[in-house]
């Protein structure tokens, strides 16, 4: 799994690659956090994403949480799409950035 992080200009775009389970959400969850903190819009490019598991989604959830009253975009991969399509949250996240 691995994350980078630019200034997009008007916000920051963070690219997560490979796999978002419970091994690697502790260390993505602190990094994303911060890029939020830091910015009033934040695109999460989750294109890369190869496997989700219930803890990638809880924290994509978390984001959510976190992003009231900032804009947070979500770019998914098929395995993200999927995920959010079979526990019914597909509809929370904007899949455009």
């Amino acid at each position: 799994m691995g994350v980078e992080i630019k200034n997009s200009g008007s916000g920051f775009l963070a690219s997560v690659d490979g796999q978002m389970n419970i091994y690697f959400a502790a260390g993505l969850k602190n990094e994303l956090i911060e890029a939020l903190k830091a910015s009033n819009e934040l695109c999460l490019d989750l294109s890369g994403v190869s496997e989700i598991d219930t803890t990638g989604v809880q924290l994509l959830l978390l984001m959510k949480k976190e992003a009231i009253g900032k804009t947070l975009k979500i770019l998914h991969s098929p395995s993200t799409k999927g995920a959010a399509e079979l526990y019914g949250i597909a509809g929370l996240f904007d899949p455009q950035p």
